[in-house]
């Protein structure tokens, strides 16, 4: 992914990487908003505190990146609504998903990552580094991403690898009939716990090339 892609607006010469925000805690959206507002190529256009229900506000359609809080509140369901709400976003829009997290054991970020299909994770007491993490996403350079996409695609066979990089646009060569790879993509969609095959689409638009993946896994 190239660091000037087609949808970015430009602020002078300054390539803008469009932010919105999604997190329970109005002070600590505050506190990124001011940090981030120093930063010459970051643009934050929006902020929720809670689960968006219905369509997604016109933000999260400009948006490049969403800073995502998965506990938006301190319960059971608050993890599950920000699941959901990360979900969404990703299978209906062209934006990346950050994940901010108070949580610090590695099993649970990476299970959390594959289930949004984030591009990237950092720890809250960590959120100084924050800009630097949008950049590197952003330039695709984060090795998060490669690390939660290797994960995504061990889920699938070898045979469902090339039907799923078929149907997203690469040069395969499957020797199997149409029922065949159809079973196949439905196993895929059902394996990702997706609504359709469409949205396959938009969530492996920004992932890092799937052939060159698939053969160092």
């Amino acid at each position: 992914m190239k660091a000037c892609r087609k949808g970015w607006f430009f602020r002078g010469m300054t390539a803008m990487i469009r932010v919105v925000i999604v997190e329970d805690d109005r002070d600590f959206i505050y506190l990124i908003e001011t940090m981030l507002g120093k930063e010459e190529d970051i643009d934050v256009i929006g902020s929720y505190d809670k689960e968006i229900s219905g369509e997604l506000p016109a933000d999260f359609l400009r948006a490049d990146l969403v800073i995502m809080d998965l506990n938006l509140s301190n319960d059971r369901e608050g993890k599950e609504s920000g699941m959901r709400m990360a979900r969404k976003i990703r299978s209906r829009t062209d934006a990346r998903i950050l994940i901010l997290t108070g949580y610090e054991d590695p099993e649970t970020i990476l299970n959390a990552s594959q289930k949004t299909f984030a591009s990237g994770y950092l720890l809250k007491k960590n959120y100084q580094g924050l800009s630097y993490m949008i950049r590197s996403i952003m330039s695709g350079n984060a090795p998060e991403e490669i690390y939660i996409c290797s994960a995504l695609i061990r889920k699938l066979s070898h045979a469902e690898r090339y039907v799923l990089m078929e149907y997203l646009g690469y040069k395969v060569q499957i020797n199997s009939s149409s029922k065949t790879k159809s079973n196949q993509m439905s196993s895929v969609v059902q394996k990702f716990k997706l609504d359709k095959p469409s949205d396959l689409y938009k969530i492996f638009a920004n992932y890092p090339d799937l052939s060159r993946l698939c053969d160092d896994l």
